[in-house]
């Protein structure tokens, strides 16, 4: 059945009123929507969900925005400072072994032996690659152990209870012990020996308790004594046939088995008998850190004039 004309235009009327009193939604409206579902979507462990971070710069004013930003580059910046500091702090630059080094020389080797080496400079620099001592000074300048792996001090001061370290041995495989350091303190307390250390060592007595362990005494307190002991040490097994008298002119003292970082590879005479070259290699033997340089050579010069 058809309705009236009249009945049609009035329900289109009311449809078109009902249509505009209808809200719309809103710019707002759809925020607060959206804001409920984030709101709606939080985590049981109530930490926002990545849905949430993902619209986070929406709600955020222009100032915020600078904000966030600006402490975002502050936090990389720290996090890399402290990775570079922890970095810094734990990592060790080493140089790689290997290589070889060649220097020139005024002047000639005569005695690489440490009981006379202080009397030349050439003998002195040879003698602190070819020996080693008890202790030595390191890059500080302070005491530490070289042959020694410890030592004692009585409450006396006078006392000097020192300990080797193990398996010690010369650069010809022949085992190190208190025995070598006794024959060395007695070869510099011989006057015939004619040690410039001689004054440095008297009133001291020398005592063995096994062959890594052993006393040394001196007669009234002296501080500096321990940098005496830095002195290198000789091979008994080497010296003991050679008269103190005759320590100054045996071969040894050119060719010898030391206990230090490097030992004689080589050495080179001219006609008159005199030593042009000595070269070093690292000592296989050495208690402490390996020698770096392959390979060490010198080259012996009498004057400037002759470089």
């Amino acid at each position: 059945m058809r309705l009236p004309f009249f009945l049609t235009v009035e329900w289109w009327k009311q449809s078109i009123a009902r249509a505009r009193k209808k809200p719309s939604l809103s710019f707002t409206s759809l925020h607060k929507n959206l804001d409920l579902q984030l709101v709606s979507r939080v985590r049981s462990t109530g930490l926002p969900s990545w849905m949430q971070f993902r619209h986070l710069f929406q709600f955020l004013s222009i100032q915020e925005k600078k904000t966030l930003h600006i402490f975002s580059i502050l936090i990389s910046l720290s996090a890399l400072i402290l990775i570079g500091n922890f970095a810094f702090l734990h990592h060790t630059i080493k140089p790689a072994r290997g290589g070889e080094y060649t220097e020139g020389v005024i002047g000639s080797p005569s005695l690489i032996n440490p009981l006379f080496s202080y009397l030349n400079p050439v003998d002195a620099d040879l003698t602190k690659l070819m020996y080693a001592g008890l202790f030595r000074f390191n890059e500080h300048l302070n005491i530490q152990g070289d042959l020694a792996e410890k030592y004692e001090i009585n409450k006396d001061n006078k006392t000097y209870h020192i300990f080797l370290k193990k398996d010690l041995k010369w650069s010809d495989g022949e085992p190190l012990t208190a025995d070598d350091i006794n024959f060395t303190i007695e070869r510099i307390q011989d006057s015939d020996t004619r040690s410039p250390l001689f004054s440095s060592f008297q009133n001291v007595n020398f005592e063995k308790i096994n062959d890594n362990e052993f006393t040394i005494t001196l007669k009234e307190p002296y501080a500096p004594f321990i940098n005496f002991l830095t002195v290198g040490i000789l091979p008994e097994h080497v010296w003991q046939e050679i008269s103190p008298a005759n320590t100054r002119l045996s071969s040894t003292n050119l060719k010898p088995i030391g206990n230090g970082p490097y030992t004689l590879n080589t050495l080179t005479k001219d006609e008159t008998g005199i030593i042009r070259s000595y070269t070093l290699k690292p000592n296989d033997f050495y208690a402490g850190e390996p020698a770096f340089i392959k390979k060490l050579s010198f080259k012996f010069f009498p004057d400037f004039t002759s470089v």
